[in-house]
């Protein structure tokens, strides 16, 4: 299993690598590159690691059941025991992959992804703008603060909009039930 999820954070690693800058003059990577180090992007990878790292069991966990519960050829009790299996070996599966995502260095993909991106977004002059931009007063303090008040919104958002997904899914389920007693199925 360990194998497996190295195989395929590997194959997406190597679909992300094949993500090609557009073509761009020496100006308009400069300038890019002007932007990547006032942003301080380089630090991208290693918390983009982090990220994966911290979620890295739950999404093995998902998959994995994912994969059980598919297998048509597994009887319900081979799929329990499978499942018994995986929660005993996941957190030394999620501590491997843990390992193998620290040593892994992102930087040149992050870097050509966004001159890809923004190469193909933003005119040269644009760029420049944004960097100035991110060299100001305002500019510093908005990335220093970013992080804070995206989760803030986030949070403050999550807690609004949660209300009103749980009466959605209610009022989703009872509109089902309903149909399926009206078609003498329930």
């Amino acid at each position: 299993m360990g194998k497996l999820i190295r195989h395929g954070l590997l194959l997406a690693l190597l679909c992300l690598a094949g993500v090609q800058a557009a073509e761009l003059g020496a100006e308009k990577r400069q300038a890019i590159q002007t932007l990547i180090d006032t942003l301080n992007l380089k630090a991208m990878g290693p918390q983009m690691m982090q990220q994966l790292a911290g979620q890295g069991e739950a999404i093995m966990r998902q998959t994995a059941l994912g994969v059980i519960d598919a297998n048509a050829e597994l009887s319900e009790a081979q799929r329990a025991e499978a499942r018994q299996m995986l929660e005993r070996e996941l957190p030394g599966l999620a501590m491997e992959l843990n390992v193998s995502l620290a040593k892994l260095d992102l930087s040149p993909i992050v870097n050509e992804v966004i001159f890809s991106v923004y190469g193909k977004h933003f005119e040269t002059a644009e760029i420049r703008d944004m960097t100035a931009f991110y060299r100001s007063p305002t500019g510093r303090k908005v990335l220093r603060l970013l992080p804070q008040v995206t989760q803030e919104s986030m949070q403050l958002s999550m807690e609004r909009i949660a209300p009103l997904a749980e009466e959605a899914a209610r009022k989703t389920v009872l509109r089902w039930q309903e149909g399926r007693k009206g078609a003498g199925r329930i």
